[in-house]
């Protein structure tokens, strides 16, 4: 669902929106091919129609309901340009932050081979560098229509949903478990294209040929951009693009270098972001 200066998308503000849009299409190509006078057709294409708005609707619904059963959430819209998307997140991150820290405290009294690794819960907040990422990313559909597209640090599914929007078919993959089931709630409307799985970068793999890998605000820990860059070169297809988000941080500058030492193409854009005082940097990344 690319959009153009010619043909802007609309507005979509509900999971129903986003179906009944995608219906318009269906029901066009099904008419012509169908005696929509004859009753019997008709009724087909009624029942057709309601099964596919309401079993996207039931699924979110229950998917809904298990994610609250440990997290508040709250509806929120992401502005692109003419099209506003529906978007779930934690209503309050400190609130996950606060979880974290409890289970730290009572893993003190454990025996250390029952202790579990806890991380920052990062996914829980939408940072300025996701907004700006998916701006940037909507703003350039060619990039994405009909590639396969994976979605690396996922968090909450922005740019994954920004992603399937636009026509990718999409792999969203990230290590928190906790916000895959958000990441799958925010891209149900294209679960055609989309499939979400849990993946630690420094470990795992999966099928490899992505033609564009996509990831917001991963560079901030340099002991791991030798990891993600072999990710990257193990999973991208032959010629495939890597767009990473980054939120202007001082320690990423020497980023652009560290990936041309490597042999990558690097290019670097900005997109401002309303009441963030650094704009957020683009690097994108092509084999040389």
């Amino acid at each position: 669902m690319a959009t153009s200066a010619a043909n802007a998308a609309p507005v979509v503000d509900t999971l129903e929106g986003i179906a009944e849009s995608r219906l318009k299409i269906i029901d066009s190509k099904y008419n012509a091919s169908h005696d929509v006078s004859n009753p019997a057709d008709l009724i087909a294409t009624q029942a057709n129609r309601s099964a596919r708005i309401f079993d996207p609707c039931l699924r979110a619904s229950r998917l809904r309901k298990r994610i609250e059963l440990q997290f508040q959430l709250s509806d929120e819209y992401i502005e692109l340009g003419s099209v506003r998307l529906p978007f779930v997140r934690v209503a309050d991150p400190d609130a996950v932050l606060d979880q974290i820290c409890e289970q730290e405290s009572l893993q003190q009294s454990a025996a250390p081979e029952h202790r579990k690794e806890l991380r920052m819960p990062y996914w829980a907040a939408v940072w300025e560098s996701a907004i700006g990422f998916g701006r940037w990313l909507s703003a350039r559909p060619g990039l994405l229509h009909a590639k396969r597209v994976l979605d690396l640090g996922c968090g909450m599914g922005m740019a994954g949903m920004i992603a399937a929007y636009h026509g990718a078919q999409v792999v969203l993959v990230d290590y928190e478990p906790a916000c895959l089931g958000l990441a799958a709630l925010n891209t149900l409307a294209w679960r055609g294209q989309t499939r979400v799985q849990r993946l630690d970068w420094n470990r795992d793999r999966i099928s490899p040929g992505f033609e564009v890998i996509i990831a917001s605000d991963v560079l901030y820990e340099r002991d791991q951009w030798g990891p993600l860059e072999r990710f990257w070169k193990n999973h991208m297809s032959r010629g495939g693009t890597i767009i990473i988000g980054e939120p202007g941080r001082p320690r990423a500058d020497g980023f652009p270098d560290f990936a041309t030492s490597l042999g990558w193409r690097c290019e670097v854009s900005t997109q401002v972001i309303e009441n963030y005082a650094r704009p957020i940097r683009i690097f994108t990344l092509s084999i040389s």
